[in-house]
């Protein structure tokens, strides 16, 4: 594979074609040469992550199908930039093959902290929803805390001085709760038929 600051230079211009013809000729996913502009934890960014940024979304399937990783040092840097920017389309692309658990940093928030945070609802419905259909694993005590923070952070910041909830005034903070009872209640009624 040969380093090349064109990988960077596509995904930040948005040119398919280009990035597609030098990955054809060997051209590194993992590259980090070529963009002045660092990413998180001062770190200059992968394609991926300059996609991520710039909101491209062609760009980041085809750096996804050509494995590019997500970390660098261990931080998923694309998704901490989409995060960041609000970007739900990408954001949803990069949790593709991740769980509402995993986390963005070793030691840091999960994804799903991190979308509520970001008021992100798609992102939520994909993290929750999708996943709880292609996951066949029970939720262990951290899964469900995680999402209890989720759920407390939710009531607690945004019910209104009157102890309501009140959808209208509230209306991502009810999809969200909305779908972690919900979520919560499919997985109660699935493992009282499995057991």
């Amino acid at each position: 594979m040969t380093k090349s600051s064109l990988l960077n230079y596509a995904a930040r211009r948005n040119l398919k074609d280009m990035a597609h013809k030098r990955l054809q000729l060997g051209g590194d996913v993992t590259t980090q040469k070529g963009l002045r502009r660092r990413g998180i934890n001062d770190q200059q960014l992968t394609p991926l992550g300059t996609a991520a940024l710039y909101e491209h979304e062609r760009m980041v399937k085809l750096f996804l199908r050509a494995q590019a990783k997500q970390d660098i040092s261990n931080v998923r840097v694309p998704l901490k930039l989409v995060f960041a920017n609000c970007h739900g389309s990408v954001a949803i692309l990069l949790c593709k093959k991740l769980g509402p658990d995993d986390r963005v940093e070793d030691k840091g928030r999960t994804i799903l902290q991190l979308a509520y945070d970001a008021q992100m609802i798609a992102v939520v419905r994909n993290l929750l929803v999708d996943t709880s259909q292609r996951c066949t694993r029970l939720l262990d005590q951290q899964d469900i805390r995680n999402r209890s923070t989720v759920l407390w952070n939710v009531l607690h910041l945004h019910a209104s001085t009157d102890d309501c909830f009140k959808r209208a005034i509230h209306e991502v903070e009810y999809q969200i709760v909305s779908l972690l009872v919900h979520q919560r209640r499919s997985r109660h009624a699935n493992s009282k038929q499995n057991g």
